[in-house]
Formats: C-alpha cells, sequence, structure tokens
C-alpha cells in the first residue's frame, strides 16, 4: 500500500515535522510549493499521476470538506473528519 502525505504547509516549515512521518509516508507533497492549494482538483491529478495510481484507486482524508470534494471531483475517495476518533471509525 502507498501512504502519502499533502500538506499546505512548506519545506521550512513542516520540516521539523518531516523527521518524524520518516517511514510512514512514502511521499510528501507541499502543494503550496507545486503552485496549487488543495482545494484544486488539479493537486489530486498531479497526486495520481506522480503515484502512477487512478483517482478510484486513493482515499483522500483531510478535516476541511472544500479539500475532499475536490479530491471527490477526480473520482477519489474522500473522507472528511474532525477528530480522531472518527477518523479511526471510518477505517476500521
Amino acid at each position: 500500500m502507498i501512504k502519502a502525505l499533502i500538506t499546505d504547509f512548506s519545506r521550512v516549515l513542516f520540516f521539523p515535522l518531516d523527521e518524524g512521518y520518516e517511514g510512514i509516508f512514502n511521499d510528501i507533497f507541499r502543494a503550496k510549493e507545486m503552485g496549487i492549494s488543495k482545494d484544486d482538483p488539479s493537486v489530486f491529478e498531479l497526486l495520481a499521476e506522480t503515484l502512477n495510481l487512478q483517482p478510484e484507486e486513493i482515499v483522500y482524508v483531510d478535516d476541511k470538506i472544500e479539500n475532499v470534494r475536490a479530491a471527490e471531483s477526480i473520482g477519489m475517495k474522500g473522507v472528511c473528519f474532525v477528530s480522531n476518533y472518527e477518523i479511526f471509525e471510518e477505517f476500521k
């Protein structure tokens, strides 16, 4: 299973956190550095292409509904959550 993270944080802001995610995610995508925001469907098209996956093969999880809707608009399964409990329940 491929696991990727897409963030709005830049490398400068996110760098201290990168170390904690080593071994969890295959890749980290930084939307702002790509010149795209996460509410733009093209960021998810680029993500799918880069990972060599079809959108239907990807589950996108976010706490902002507008980002989830952007992912769903290209065929990804979207999950919007508010709490850690909700996300764990979704993936049981």
